[in-house]
Parts: C-alpha cells; structure tokens; sequence
C-alpha cells in the first residue's frame, strides 16, 4: 500500500506492528509518512524502517548550524526546511545571475 499521507502511513505502521505481521521491508519514498516525528512518537513502530527520503549531509557545518538553530526554535529539521531552504537560496542565486547578466559583469 501506497501512502503519501503522514496520518494514513502512521496508522498502517502502527496496525502493521501492533498485529505483529512479518514483513520483508517497509521503506518511505518522498517524504511519506516517515519523519522525525513518527520516531519520536513511536520509536518501536518506526524500529527497521528503510527511509528513502532526501536527508542534509550531516558532515557539512552548515547544515549542522542550520539545524541546531532550527531545533532550538523548538521545530523539527524535517526534509521540508532543508529543501525549502535551498529552493530560496536557488532563487536567490538566480536573482544574482540576472543582474549580473544586466550589467554586463559580475558583482
């Protein structure tokens, strides 16, 4: 079963692991129900789970800052904030490379 909704993927997790039943895998594909909070919330039912989702590099310092900061405004550094972090700073790199275009050199 194919769920993109983080109730739903939840509820099969759980059911799955409440009725014990013998899986060979159970993996998230982008973004799914699988997050940081189903394994805070249910840390035995996530146990084992293959997650497939984009994560940041976890050597890189700045993304190590970026994440404290975020945890320390009491949020979760999900996918979602990392990626809509970088789409901006795209956008921000393209505004950049328009006005250098205008101008005819770089900044």
């Amino acid at each position: 079963m194919m769920s993109n909704y983080g109730n739903e993927y939840t509820l099969l997790a759980r059911t799955l692991h409440q009725q014990k039943v013998n899986l060979v895998a159970m993996f998230s594909v982008l973004g799914g129900g699988f997050n940081y909070k189903l394994v805070k919330d249910l840390p035995d039912v996530a146990e084992n789970m293959m997650d497939y989702n984009h994560w940041f590099n976890p050597k890189s310092a700045k993304a190590q800052d970026m994440k404290k900061r975020v945890e320390g405004a009491g949020m979760l550094f999900t996918f979602e904030v990392y990626l809509t972090y970088n789409s901006v700073m795209l956008l921000a790199d393209c505004a950049r490379a328009r006005q250098v275009n205008r101008q005819g050199q770089a900044d």
